[in-house]
């Protein structure tokens, strides 16, 4: 059984095209923005491929449990603490491990200036790059920024 989305207690934002439409007006905006956001907890039989990607950059953050990501020519896996940037417009797979189902937060962004936030690794590869274990400060400090953004959208997308 494999799910996109659905699971208990899962957080999902999806920006309106309406909205996103906006962001072409502001000069601020429309340099970085989210498209999708969420947070899915204990995502048993998570499964996510894409033959061309995503129109838009992906982050995601493991903070408890394991999952695969694999581009089109190689294959990582991943546990709490670890994040990985997929680039797009690229074939990728991503799921959660069945004896231990990943909680993730996860964004898509884009922008005009996207060059200047993305790691020079990524830009000078093929833009797939995965971060290595992060200290528990530093986790705790991405999770509240996360939270922060899921916060902000749940009021609305004014």
């Amino acid at each position: 059984m494999k799910k996109l989305h659905g699971f208990e207690n899962e957080y999902l934002y999806v920006l309106p095209s309406e909205v996103l439409n906006n962001f072409t007006f502001s000069d601020i905006v429309k340099q970085l923005y989210i498209t999708d956001l969420g947070f899915y907890p204990k995502a048993k039989f998570h499964f996510v491929h894409r033959d061309n990607g995503a129109k838009e950059w992906i982050l995601i953050f493991c903070t408890y449990g394991k999952g695969t990501i694999r581009s089109s020519n190689k294959t990582w896996n991943i546990e709490s603490g670890q994040i990985a940037l997929l680039p797009p417009n690229k074939e990728h797979t991503y799921f959660s491990s069945d004896g231990s189902p990943w909680d993730i937060f996860w964004v898509h962004f884009a922008g005009d200036a996207i060059e200047e936030y993305i790691p020079q690794e990524a830009l000078q590869g093929d833009g797939f790059l995965v971060i290595n274990k992060l200290e528990s400060e530093e986790t705790q400090l991405i999770m509240s920024q996360f939270w922060q953004m899921i916060k902000a959208l749940s009021t609305g997308f004014s």
